[in-house]
């Protein structure tokens, strides 16, 4: 398996659990919050990651962060994903081949990018804005 910016090891096959956050459980979310922290970006604040870009700029407005819709994706983009035809997984970007996310079917896992392309609705990038 390829390095990445971040360990994951401890993360690989910790259980799906909806609302989940961590340490022994997680959800999408939660594992993206854990992997920001661990990245040393700071997590969002909501609970709920819009599956939309439209989503994205209402969260954006309301809680005062700006998520930032990328061409490509790159380490530390949360990755949008359609799940049998609805936007409704997200994930984190590891590096330009790989990303990690947590899913009923399999728990926490790296999964390569190529194998989801066809899934992925988009690239987001984090960013806290001031007086937004």
């Amino acid at each position: 398996m390829k390095a990445f910016d971040i360990s994951t090891n401890d993360l690989i096959g910790k259980p799906y659990k909806n609302n989940g956050i961590g340490p022994d459980e997680y959800d999408c979310y939660g594992l993206i919050s854990e992997c920001m922290r661990r990245a040393g970006y700071p997590p969002p604040p909501s609970l709920v990651i819009p599956y939309s870009h439209a989503g994205m700029g209402t969260l954006a407005s309301r809680e005062k962060v700006l998520w930032q819709k990328q061409n490509t994706g790159s380490f530390g983009c949360v990755i949008l994903l359609t799940i049998k035809g609805y936007s409704c997984h997200c994930a984190f970007q590891l590096n330009n081949y790989y990303f990690i996310h947590a899913w009923e079917s399999g728990g926490v896992s790296i999964e390569r990018l190529p194998r989801w392309k066809r899934r992925i609705e988009g690239f987001y990038r984090y960013v806290p804005v001031d007086g937004l």
